[in-house]
């Protein structure tokens, strides 16, 4: 075998994968539902897709450049490696936590990322199995306003990150409809609301923005990282810049706009279907915009990407909105995500993770 034959990387072969594709039922307004519900899914699709092994992709990039070009990059963090149930002194004691995790992931981001300032909004645990779905009933469950789930959030305090209980009965499952967490309404909306440090830290971009100006950079992300070994139910991010998605033209006037977000020439746009929920903010309670993903036209439009058997030690950061999207078409404007079946791993442990929101501003 030559030099140049051992030094190749090996084939990007994509496993099966059944990922669901749902979009939100509008019919009951925020209004109506609890702090942090999502409106029932509806026109609900469960598609076999290849997905794709992200190490041997050579086609994308790899370093923190691929944040913007392809809205992912999966990067390497050894300080909080967990490995087993045993090793959960900074995620198994809230305190710990939020002196430990909670800095070092804001540091993690002004890293990969350069920004001026990096903020935790929450954190999230997943560590229950995914219940099964049943094709009926969960698409007619909400949680209507005033209800347990009403009472439960009031009672949390707004002016520190939210944290979701990481012990397992408690915590969440893996999130099996394809989403993004903010659009960039609900991005500049969080910045607004949600608690006065953040507000604080988006100043300069809230004036201008309410001059009618340019504003300095804002983005959001999210920070993924296992707690133990990744055999069952991983998260897969969703390439902008591959499967149906057009070049960039590059930097310059800002890029057309549809309602809800940039247009430009992706077609992935045209899958990405709003809806707004009731968050809790440091002033009372503001609205939220997110996206459900629809299924695509052609699934060849969809280029789905994971990390087989992800440690602990590599971390996901991928994005939720970027307010330089609007401005040069070069950069991702979103990093559409969730949790799909990975075919032949039903009977393997069940995914454990921790996932951080960060909101970062230039």
């Amino acid at each position: 075998m030559s030099q140049q034959q051992q030094q190749s990387p090996p084939a990007d072969i994509p496993t099966k994968a059944i990922f669901r594709y749902c979009e939100p039922d509008l019919s009951v307004p925020a209004s109506e539902r609890s702090l942090f519900a999502q409106p029932k899914p509806i026109n609900l699709h469960e598609e076999t897709l290849p997905l794709h092994n992200y190490r041997t992709a050579v086609h994308l990039d790899h370093g923190p450049a691929g944040l913007d070009k392809h809205g992912f990059t999966l990067v390497e963090d050894r300080d909080f490696c967990g490995g087993d149930n045993d090793d959960a002194w900074w995620w198994g004691d809230e305190t710990a936590l939020r002196a430990t995790y909670i800095p070092a992931v804001e540091a993690l981001v002004r890293r990969v990322t350069g920004c001026r300032v990096a903020v935790v909004n929450n954190v999230a645990f997943r560590r229950r199995g995914a219940s099964r779905y049943d094709g009926a009933e969960g698409t007619k469950f909400y949680h209507p306003r005033g209800g347990e789930l009403d009472r439960m959030i009031e009672k949390l305090a707004c002016d520190v990150p939210m944290v979701s209980p990481s012990d397992t009965a408690r915590s969440l499952e893996p999130a099996r409809g394809l989403h993004v967490d903010y659009t960039l309404r609900g991005l500049l909306d969080t910045v607004r609301h949600c608690r006065a440090d953040i507000s604080a830290a988006g100043a300069d971009a809230l004036a201008a923005l309410d001059a009618g100006t340019r504003p300095p950079r804002v983005a959001a992300y999210s920070v993924w990282r296992p707690l133990k070994r990744v055999t069952r139910d991983p998260i897969a991010v969703l390439n902008w810049s591959g499967g149906g998605a057009g070049g960039g033209a590059g930097a310059g006037a800002p890029v057309a706009e549809a309602e809800h977000g940039r247009s430009g020439d992706k077609i992935i746009t045209r899958d990405l279907r709003p809806f707004d929920y009731r968050a809790k903010g440091y002033q009372g309670d503001y609205l939220l915009e997110a996206y459900m993903i629809s299924k695509p036209a052609r699934a060849e439009d969809h280029e789905w990407f994971y990390a087989p058997d992800q440690e602990p030690h590599e971390v996901w950061v991928f994005k939720f909105a970027d307010t330089e999207s609007q401005y040069d078409d070069r950069v991702a404007a979103c990093c559409g995500h969730g949790s799909p079946v990975v075919v032949g791993t039903e009977g393997e442990d069940p995914r454990e993770s921790i996932e951080a929101r960060v909101l970062a501003f230039w």
